[in-house]
């Protein structure tokens, strides 16, 4: 079973969405191209809190709300603003162990995956709606300047 049917029965289960509306994101998902959860969001089927919570549960990671966190400037040095934005992935903390990030796709796993390699660390992720990681990513990174990766110091 493809994800975007679990995320819909899981939903469809919890009375979040109905029948209807899982088949009509089908049939739109096909023809937009876009990430069944995006257009279960986009098109008022489900709220992106909600689709965030069911992705958290169903991928056994936890939800955040990333406009509560405090990342380090070490976590945020990590990688850019723009990288972070187009990945919809915000670095949190950064300690000998691990790196605590959060995401809002819990299936691409890239950068994730590559980070951890890169500073030679485990993952510690959590997931969130992707609005609220943009708004976090803004806050963030902007009033601080820090746009630029550097690993030179983590390494």
């Amino acid at each position: 079973m493809n994800g975007f049917n679990r995320l819909g029965e899981l939903m469809l289960a919890k009375g979040l969405v109905t029948a209807e509306q899982l088949e009509e994101a089908a049939a739109l998902r096909y023809y937009s191209k876009l990430r069944f959860a995006d257009v279960l969001v986009r098109h008022g089927f489900a709220s992106a809190m909600d689709v965030a919570s069911c992705l958290g549960e169903l991928y056994d990671l936890p939800v955040v709300d990333p406009l509560r966190l405090n990342p380090t400037p070490a976590a945020l040095a990590l990688i850019s603003y723009e990288e972070a934005r187009s990945s919809l992935f915000l670095p949190v903390d950064l300690t000998d162990e691990w790196i605590a990030a959060a995401l809002a796709d819990p299936i691409d796993l890239e950068l994730p995956d590559a980070l951890a390699l890169r500073v030679k660390r485990k993952k510690k992720l959590a997931i969130s709606a992707p609005n609220a990681i943009l708004q976090a990513i803004d806050r963030w990174y902007r009033p601080s300047g820090l746009d630029s990766a550097d690993l030179s110091h983590v390494a």
